[in-house]
């Protein structure tokens, strides 16, 4: 019996080994499409947590810091904080003073198509000083108060620093970030509408 078996599977090595060697081909690729198929979970988890870790420690750019010198003219300084768990890279600026009438509503500037402080990249918890000069009725105004704006459309406006900041995260997922101080008393203070500083 024994050698039947061995006389049988000599006379069919080949068809044994092609069997076998089909079998073996067969759970190669059965191995390669559940692989491809667990590096495709293994990426969306990756991306979900890199997502997740975005959304918990995304930067957040507010300011803080802002006073008023005198130094060979009127000038504001202040300082913007990255106070989020990133890097920030500000992509675009516009920060100015202007004069609002209280009579009119005050619209919240826009960034866009402006550059005023460049590229600059805030890392976690960096604070960075800036300044904005007093030109022109600004300057008349810190210099001799309200009763200067007698005559136009500023006469009885009151005084803003404002700024719009847009920045990117390491994602380049773009945040805004707004402030709007109104001069009172020597200084710019806070209003009380929230929609005058906030951060994306």
């Amino acid at each position: 019996m024994i050698d039947t078996l061995i006389y049988y599977l000599d006379i069919h090595v080949g068809a044994i080994t092609a069997v076998a060697t089909t079998i073996i081909a067969a759970f190669t690729i059965a191995l390669a499409c559940s692989t491809k198929k667990l590096w495709g979970i293994t990426k969306e988890s990756v991306d979900l947590a890199r997502e997740e870790f975005t959304a918990s420690h995304r930067p957040r750019i507010i300011l803080r810091n802002v006073s008023v010198i005198n130094e060979n003219g009127y000038k504001i300084i202040y300082s913007l904080v990255n106070i989020g768990g990133s890097k920030a890279t500000i992509v675009n600026s516009w920060i100015l003073t202007e004069f609002i009438n209280p009579s009119m509503p005050i619209r919240n500037i826009r960034s866009a198509g402006h550059d005023d402080l460049g590229k600059v990249e805030l890392q976690a918890g960096e604070c960075r000083d800036f300044n904005c000069e007093l030109v022109g009725d600004t300057s008349l105004f810190m210099r001799f108060g309200k009763n200067t704006l007698r005559f136009g459309e500023n006469s009885n406006a009151d005084l803003f620093f404002a700024g719009s900041v847009r920045y990117a995260d390491n994602f380049n997922n773009i945040r805004d970030s707004f402030f709007r101080r109104k001069f009172e008393g020597g200084g710019f203070c806070r209003t009380n509408d929230a929609d005058h500083e906030y951060a994306d």
